[in-house]
C-alpha cells in the first residue's frame, strides 16, 4: 500500500474513533459510526420471528428492514434460504431471562462495539406497545416456553 492511501486509511479511523461524521479521503463516500437501538417494532418483529418459526423480510413490516439490525445483538441470524430466524439468545431476550446492551455502534454494516447500559425487552418496548398483549400473540406459549433451553 502506498503511503498516501495508508495516511488516508488512518486519517479516517482517526475521524471514525472520534465519532465524526466525514467523506472517506479517497473516494468520498460518507462515513458514520451509527448508534443503534432496539425499538418496540423490532421487538414486534422478533416476536413474529419466533411465532412463525421463520420469516421473509416480506412477512415483517419494520420500517427500513430494521427486523435485520437485531443481529447486531445476536438475536436473529438470516439463513441461506433468506429466511430469519430468532436465535437461543433471541429466545431468552424475548421471555426476559437477558439483557442487552442498550446500544451498539455499527460501522459499514460491522457492530464496533457496545454501550455499557444494559436493557431488557420490556425497557425496549416503550409505550406504544403492551408486551403481555403482543406475547399472547404466541400460540400455545406456556407449552412452548417449557422446550425452550434457556442455559
Amino acid at each position: 500500500m502506498n503511503d498516501s492511501l495508508f495516511a488516508a486509511r488512518e486519517e479516517l479511523e482517526r475521524r471514525k474513533q472520534r465519532g465524526e461524521d466525514s467523506g472517506c479521503p479517497c473516494c468520498g463516500q460518507f462515513v458514520r459510526v451509527y448508534p443503534r437501538r432496539i425499538t418496540g417494532r423490532m421487538v414486534t418483529d422478533l416476536c413474529n420471528i419466533y411465532r412463525l418459526g421463520a420469516a421473509k423480510s416480506t412477512d415483517l413490516r419494520a420500517a427500513g428492514g430494521d427486523h435485520a439490525k437485531l443481529r447486531y445483538w445476536g438475536l436473529v441470524t438470516q439463513g441461506e434460504d433468506m429466511l430469519w430466524r430468532i436465535t437461543q439468545k433471541g429466545i431468552a431476550f424475548l421471555f426476559e431471562r437477558i439483557k442487552v446492551p442498550e446500544i451498539c455502534f455499527v460501522y459499514d454494516g460491522v457492530v464496533q462495539g457496545y454501550g455499557e447500559k444494559m436493557c431488557g425487552v420490556r425497557d425496549r418496548v416503550g409505550k406504544k406497545f403492551d408486551y403481555d398483549s403482543l406475547m399472547a400473540t404466541i400460540p400455545n406459549l406456556s407449552d412452548r416456553a417449557a422446550e425452550i433451553n434457556f442455559s
